[in-house]
């Protein structure tokens, strides 16, 4: 199966995205931060590109996995290689980063270490734009601060929204509490 939608590859861990997948061999190789592999690195994508980051691709679903192929048309979704984490024993006072992933994108490819102190999940997702900075702009990266797993948060229900609804209770609980008292 060929995704034909242009998609602009990014990397999301934490409060950090950055442009590109990274490709070593003609692969997306698995090389977490944290937890052991004790076995097969199990690589997540593949794709004929040469060495470096890839920006733009077409993505072909095949029964051995996902196939990156580049292209110059513009971008109309996100291809984002999410990097969550749990930290190993020395940095346990940091936040983990984990997400709950909705509907509003497709998991193509998923890899995790194994065994050891922390771990890593790796999972490969199309995603409508805006969605990798959503979950970023979510993610506190502070000492103490307990794992986050954040979810998408649909435009229009950010702090603004928030205020509305508090202010349109507040005003329901008055009209409550006048009808009571009459």
């Amino acid at each position: 199966m060929v995704m034909k939608t242009p998609h602009i590859a990014l990397t999301l861990r934490g409060n950090s995205v950055s442009k590109g997948i990274g490709v070593a061999d003609g692969q997306v190789p698995f090389s977490p931060q944290s937890g052991m592999t004790r076995h097969d690195t199990g690589l997540i994508a593949s794709t004929p590109a040469s060495d470096g980051n890839l920006d733009k691709i077409y993505i072909v679903i095949t029964n051995e996995g996902v196939v990156l192929i580049p292209c110059e048309e513009n971008p109309q979704m996100e291809l984002v290689l999410v990097e969550q984490y749990s930290p190993g024993c020395g940095a346990k006072r940091w936040p983990s980063f984990h997400v709950e992933f909705g509907s509003e994108v497709r998991k193509l490819s998923e890899v995790s270490t194994g065994g050891g102190s922390g771990g890593e999940t790796w999972v490969l997702v199309s995603a409508p734009f805006g969605w990798a900075q959503n979950i970023a702009s979510q993610f506190v990266d502070e000492r103490d601060v307990n794992g986050q797993t954040i979810s998408y948060k649909k435009e229009g229900k950010g702090k603004e929204t928030k205020i509305k609804e508090e202010k349109m209770g507040a005003v329901d609980m008055i009209a409550q509490m006048n009808t009571m008292f009459k």
